[in-house]
């Protein structure tokens, strides 16, 4: 038997040297200490350039370009209950009196394109979907919120699947993490329901329900599967949430969805509740988070496909005018340049997944968007489409 931590290709063995009868690993060494009955297994992993997109909107010859959707801009009832009645994010662009604002050294200001739009109006989406395929992106990694065991800014998702617009292959990011106020104090204050300054938790005791609920995304025809398995990225791994997501899937198969096929994003922020433990949902892939600026080694995870990653930009001083956080101002040139290079990279991988996740769509308040904007107008967007056009020709 494998070793259980994800990427580790040694054997488990009952370790007769130990007395507390735990298991070794003489590779992550984190289950006592090696003892004669550990060997190295020869593990191959699977035919990594085998692996296919069954989604039939996919030209399989291809690689795929996603872009990361925040999936808000419009109000919500959480929002409304910490910031205000009809809070959305464009309250950081329009508020003049906002400190944060006059202290934005930002460029892309959203007017110019699509304006301060809202996405449940299927209108929007719809030209959202003419953009994507205008630039060379295939299709959007929808945030999925799941917040005090119900699904929590899910209006766009919800439509979607009634009017299937934007009429493009899509995916979900399981954003598995508490809300806490931390910006845009209201009266000098900053509001939380529940210790720690949260306001609204992500809890993982309620696996049917939200069973139920994934299974009318996973099934929408657009939806994005490998192997026949649908794709769903999860953005914080622990062991709390692998044991969530096995029982989920034990549900998932009362509706004849046997697999589902995991990827994981790594940053240091984002593996920072992953200790080394026994996972119960193994990952299928891995991912780095593009927008963080630590990643940890690669080798944490030597045996399993690699998602390869981009970023568009990076400024969150409208939310955070104090952030010591460094902008990232990507230039059309410069993301032409990046993304070639990482899809030309990844024709020689033979570990990669030929999926390539970008941050993002529309990230306004965290100066990381595709979309049409006040400086660049659709340059950005043009910009990856320049860059599928070389690898292509080359």
């Amino acid at each position: 038997m494998r070793c259980n931590r994800v990427g580790c290709q040694y054997k488990r063995h009952p370790d007769i040297n130990n007395n507390n009868g735990t298991h070794c690993c003489l590779a992550c060494k984190t289950y006592g200490t090696h003892g004669p009955l550990c060997k190295k297994e020869t593990f191959q992993p699977t035919s990594f350039r085998k692996m296919y997109v069954s989604n039939p909107k996919i030209d399989k010859s291809r690689q795929m370009i996603l872009a990361y959707y925040f999936p808000q801009y419009h109000s919500i009832p959480e929002n409304d209950m910490v910031f205000g009645k009809n809070f959305t994010d464009w309250n950081c662009f329009t508020d003049k009196s906002s400190e944060a604002l006059k202290n934005c050294k930002f460029p892309l200001e959203p007017p110019a394109g699509l304006g301060y739009y809202d996405p449940t109006l299927v209108e929007t989406r719809e030209r959202q979907g003419n953009l994507a395929k205008k630039y060379g992106v295939d299709g959007f990694i929808y945030y999925h919120y799941w917040l005090e065991n119900k699904p929590v800014m899910s209006t766009v998702l919800d439509n979607l699947i009634n009017d299937n617009q934007p009429d493009l292959p899509f995916c979900l990011c399981f954003a598995n993490e508490n809300w806490i106020h931390n910006y845009r104090p209201v009266n000098g204050e900053y509001k939380s329901f529940h210790p720690n300054g949260i306001t609204f938790r992500q809890l993982y005791n309620n696996p049917i329900e939200h069973a139920a609920y994934l299974q009318k995304i996973f099934t929408h025809p657009n939806y994005i599967k490998i192997d026949d398995r649908p794709v769903l990225f999860l953005y914080r791994l622990s062991r709390q949430a692998s044991h969530y997501l096995q029982l989920i899937c034990n549900e998932l198969k009362k509706y004849n969805i046997n697999h589902i096929f995991l990827i994981v994003n790594i940053s240091m922020y984002c593996i920072h509740d992953y200790k080394g433990e026994n996972l119960a949902k193994q990952p299928d892939a891995i991912s780095p988070f593009a927008a963080h600026p630590n990643m940890p080694p690669i080798d944490l995870f030597p045996n399993i496909p690699i998602s390869y990653a981009g970023l568009i930009g990076w400024n969150n001083t409208v939310r955070h005018p104090s952030s010591k956080r460094k902008i990232i101002d990507n230039n059309p040139d410069s993301i032409t340049r990046t993304v070639s290079n990482d899809l030309l990279k990844m024709k020689q991988d033979a570990r990669a997944l030929q999926i390539y996740s970008l941050f993002a769509w529309n990230e306004w308040a965290e100066g990381a968007t595709i979309e049409p904007n006040s400086f660049y107008g659709e340059n950005l967007g043009y910009a990856i489409k320049k860059a599928r056009d070389i690898v292509e020709m080359a």
